[in-house]
């Protein structure tokens, strides 16, 4: 099922709303969790674990789920070879 051009448009705002946020803060959260996944919603910061069943798990404590959530794994920084 194909999705309506206003859906379709408000589908594509949002990845480019969730695409801004994670350019605009990438470094800063690479910093801050390095290693872990990160939850946000709405923009802002919800939760980090190191492993996406964690991340969930803390999230239903909360009463959220993942769905609906932007969440991103930030890899560790690899060592630079000379």
């Amino acid at each position: 099922m194909a999705a309506t051009p206003r859906v379709a448009d408000a589908q594509w705002d949002e990845a480019e709303r969730e695409r801004a946020f994670w350019r605009k803060h990438q470094e800063e959260y690479r910093r801050a969790y390095s290693g872990r996944f990160v939850a946000v919603k709405d923009g802002e910061f919800v939760a980090a674990r190191a492993g996406l069943p964690e991340l969930a798990e803390a999230l239903e404590k909360r009463g959220m789920q993942l769905r609906g959530l932007w969440v991103r794994h930030f890899s560790e920084p690899r060592p630079r070879l000379l």
